[in-house]
């Protein structure tokens, strides 16, 4: 008697008879010599390094971001054409729209220095510089003063202290604080610091304050003389003198010294230990206490 046929007959699985085609072109094409081609592994993607600078975490550009950075910075910043009042008006309606502002326009120039406001690569060092040299613009001056906060160490305070060596960026408040925050943070020699000290009187307001602060964070007991000389509210020695500069004069340095002055006497009290609001009183505590170098020895031990 024979066996009973199954009711159902068994046949491969669909995808083993889908893989049938992709197994005869491997055999054909190693029958010619040929390797079939192999399935290609995601790149494996390093993280960024970040290094800690006076504006905080930046992201370090690769060299081919650091290409790409300096030619859009080239491109959309570096216009050596000063624009007058009228064509920047114009140029920001232009750039209205969803529409990127055209090449040089004060816009662009903004965008493209704040897209650099959280990156380093020492090629971004010269470029900034010369941005804060020659634009036109107060505005793109002052962002890429911070943008150069991001750059290392090396670079970022030989390009600070050289554009602080030019008066009309030490009238700039917004432009040479952040110079000053730099240096203060990444170090500078004491020469310098007593030459910004002796051109005190140069820097606006804001500048003066960011001097103020820097002398208590470093503890610079050569800022104290500076900090003693403008303890006291500015006046003339002699209003009848010729040589007296006019009232508007005194009102300006009246005004600056109203802003500077809480600082001052912060940075006067970390190094004297004792907090002062006039000259007289502050130098007849100091000779009571055997003069500076002995509150100097002091403090050190």
């Amino acid at each position: 008697m024979e066996a009973p046929q199954p009711l159902f007959v068994q046949h491969p699985p669909r995808r083993t008879l889908a893989l049938l085609p992709l197994a005869l072109l491997s055999l054909a094409l190693m029958a010619w010599g040929l390797t079939p081609p192999k399935a290609q592994k995601p790149a494996q993607t390093q993280e960024s390094k970040k290094v800690l600078t006076p504006i905080g975490e930046v992201r370090v550009l690769s060299k081919a971001e650091a290409r790409k950075a300096v030619k859009a910075l080239k491109k959309g910043a570096l216009s050596t054409r000063a624009f007058s009042r009228e064509e920047l008006r114009q140029r920001r309606k232009k750039g209205k729209g969803g529409k990127a502002p055209p090449s040089g326009s004060f816009l662009r120039r903004l965008e493209e220095v704040e897209k650099i406001q959280k990156v380093q690569h020492e090629s971004l060092v010269p470029l900034l510089s010369k941005i804060i040299k020659e634009d036109p613009a107060l505005a793109v001056r002052s962002k890429a003063a911070m943008a150069l906060l991001a750059q290392a160490a090396g670079p970022a305070t030989k390009a600070a202290e050289k554009l602080l060596a030019k008066v009309e960026l030490r009238k700039q408040g917004s432009v040479a604080a952040p110079l000053l925050k730099l240096l203060s943070y990444y170090g500078a020699k004491q020469s310098f610091w007593n030459g910004i000290y002796d051109k005190f009187l140069d820097f606006s307001a804001v500048a003066q304050i960011a001097i103020c602060k820097s002398i208590g964070k470093r503890k610079d007991w050569n800022g104290l003389e500076l900090l003693l000389e403008h303890l006291d509210a500015p006046k003339p020695i002699d209003k009848e003198h010729a040589d007296n500069p006019p009232e508007s004069y005194w009102k300006m340095r009246w005004e600056a010294w109203q802003a500077f002055k809480p600082e001052l006497i912060k940075s006067l009290e970390i190094l004297l230990g004792k907090k002062f609001t006039n000259r007289e009183s502050a130098e007849a505590w100091i000779q009571e206490q055997g003069g500076v170098r002995k509150l100097r020895k002091q403090q050190k031990s």
